[in-house]
């Protein structure tokens, strides 16, 4: 009542205020309650916004009443406006590297230049066109390299490298007791192919669309033959393949394809895989080869090979340069040497002698005459790699 009385009308007055809580200290005193003005301390409410002190039923001024009105019809039309679907945004979930590129006029490698972007997984393949037919005859790599392995003992041989000991006191024993010894008292150690990994990277620019010539198999067919025979002729055992693929659009965008992964089987999904691979854009072989390179630094294994299978020498849209491409290759193989992956390539371009020696070196490369002989030198070339 005191509050209404003398500080309703001025909430600024202090003074009022003050006497009105002097009043109350009396009265506290009187009805001989506790009062200690020093440590009195009012506590407001949990997040209190001091909305009591106000009244909330006067009347809204005009500017304020035609605010409301407005948004009240604002938020109506909102209400009543149909539903419309939020718009999609396709999400590229495709993986990228980056790799650099050499550049031989300024001898300088450009760190990050060109940006390799692999192909999503693809969904289940359709299987209704036939799969490429393989050369008649079963491809055979022989000649395959064997190393020395101790842990592997051949005994009783008629000469060896050791002396089998146990053959040897045999030898004794049945010449003391008369009776003919055995002349095969000697042993060496065996030997055993070398583990290796191998990416069969496949050209797949669109210079792969033009036939052979004297043939009616276009380039790609023919590697896809290639292909094909190949993985099918290695010992699942020893040897961990790879078949990969790659096209680029300038250096931003060098697509490349998984076809088989190491730890895939060559079954149904990844020959039809194989099979939906089409030619285009253009071939920047340099990241290709350093991309396929990365996929080999996982693998452990005694020889790590890249066998590219192409038609011609590297080029693409944005580079003008003639020799900027092929010596960017060269030094994507060089690298990849220096970390003892060996990079062979096998074209069908014949006149490729002026290019591919610079790229791969006089001992790495073979020219493939005619198409029908592509896959028995892709197989050849292969093996003469793994027995090196």
């Amino acid at each position: 009542k005191a509050f209404e009385e003398q500080a309703a009308s001025d909430l600024h007055d202090v003074a009022a205020f003050d006497q009105i809580g002097r009043r109350l200290t009396v009265q506290l005193m009187k009805l001989g309650l506790p009062f200690d003005a020093t440590s009195l301390r009012f506590m407001p409410a949990y997040r209190d916004d001091n909305s009591l002190l106000w009244d909330m039923n006067t009347a809204l001024s005009e500017d304020r009443r035609e605010t409301v009105v407005r948004e009240r019809f604002e938020l109506k039309e909102r209400l009543d406006e149909p539903w419309r679907p939020l718009r999609m945004v396709e999400v590229d979930m495709r993986r990228r590297a980056h790799y650099p590129e050499w550049d031989f006029k300024l001898e300088d490698l450009r760190e990050a230049w060109a940006t390799v972007i692999e192909d999503a997984a693809e969904s289940p393949p359709d299987s209704r066109r036939a799969p490429p037919r393989a050369p008649r005859g079963p491809l055979r790599l022989g000649g395959l390299g064997r190393i020395p392995d101790r842990s592997l003992r051949l005994k009783r041989l008629f000469d060896g490298d050791e002396l089998d000991l146990g053959a040897a006191v045999d030898s004794v024993v049945q010449r003391a007791g008369g009776r003919a010894p055995d002349p095969r008292i000697f042993m060496r150690h065996g030997r055993r192919r070398r583990s290796t990994a191998i990416v069969l990277l496949m050209d797949l620019s669109e210079s792969t669309r033009r036939f052979v010539p004297g043939s009616f198999s276009t380039v790609l067919e023919v590697e896809k033959r290639a292909v094909t025979l190949v993985v099918e002729s290695l010992d699942a055992s020893r040897d961990r393949v790879a078949v990969h693929g790659f096209s680029s659009n300038g250096r931003r965008e060098v697509r490349y394809v998984r076809i088989k992964d190491f730890d895939d089987p060559f079954g149904p999904e990844e020959k039809a895989r194989l099979r939906r691979q089409e030619s285009g854009s253009s071939t920047r072989m340099g990241a290709a080869l350093r991309h396929a390179g990365e996929a080999l630094k996982g693998e452990i294994a005694e020889r790590k090979l890249i066998l590219l299978l192409t038609d011609g020498e590297p080029s693409d849209i944005d580079v003008f340069e003639e020799d900027y491409l092929v010596e960017d290759a060269r030094h994507a193989v060089t690298s990849a040497a220096a970390r003892g992956i060996r990079t062979f390539c096998l074209t069908l371009d014949r006149q490729a002698d002026r290019y591919v020696r610079r790229i791969f070196g006089s001992r790495n490369y073979m020219v493939a005459e005619r198409a029908t002989a592509f896959a028995g030198s892709t197989g050849q070339s292969l093996a003469r790699l793994i027995a090196q």
